[in-house]
């Protein structure tokens, strides 16, 4: 969830736009990462789970940077690791007008973190 990467951020005080400068803003250490809250649990949705594989759908009004952020598998496997939680939701990386309606049908690939509404 897109709270948890900010904690995340503060404790470790990673800043990539910076050029990976390290200045930690936090000494309280995240909770285990969820993704639930992102995973769209509607009747319809559930009925459709077999038609996409193992993606799981993601609520519709979910935004990139808002409620969620995009990672490589390799850093989710290593923040998995470190603080459990999940369930991951990998997804496919294409090019595309319309990213948000992408990573929501499971075509986006990186790991997603979210946050509610």
């Amino acid at each position: 969830e897109k709270s948890w990467w900010d904690d995340w951020v503060a404790y470790t005080g990673w800043k990539a736009a910076e050029g990976n400068v390290f200045n930690p803003t936090s000494l309280k250490r995240p909770r285990e990462l969820s993704t639930e809250r992102l995973i769209d649990r509607s009747v319809e949705a559930i009925s459709m789970s077999g038609t996409r594989g193992s993606y799981e759908l993601m609520k519709r009004k979910l935004s990139l940077g808002k409620h969620y952020v995009l990672v490589p598998p390799g850093v989710w496997n290593v923040l998995y690791e470190m603080y459990g939680g999940g369930p991951p939701l990998p997804r496919m990386v294409l090019p595309s007008e319309s990213k948000e309606e992408i990573v929501r049908n499971g075509t986006q690939k990186g790991i997603i973190s979210a946050d509610d509404e």
